[in-house]
């Protein structure tokens, strides 16, 4: 595919820019740290819905994101909807 220098101009506009929104998911890095972040926090936002439509009750979403339970135990939580999200 010719993109006949789309991909430069773009660059370029972008370079003049003073904020790039990367239209991230994750919450700003000083709220972040003082989170207990880890893969449940991290992939939920991603894929609530789908693990909700998979038959994810919404008490076991809460569950698993429940930095009181054991990391072991949320990710069994987490992992035994996976194969139907994918």
């Amino acid at each position: 595919m010719v993109h006949h220098g789309l991909v430069e101009r773009l660059v370029e506009e972008m370079g003049q820019m003073e904020i790039v929104d990367a239209h991230e998911h994750l919450p700003p890095e000083s709220e972040r740290l003082k989170l207990r972040v880890d893969v449940c926090f991290l992939f939920s936002h991603y894929t609530r819905n789908d693990l909700i439509s998979a038959g994810m009750s919404p008490s076991e979403y809460e569950r698993m994101l429940n930095p009181e339970l054991s990391l072991d135990e949320r990710f069994g939580i987490l992992e035994r909807y996976l194969p139907f999200i994918r």
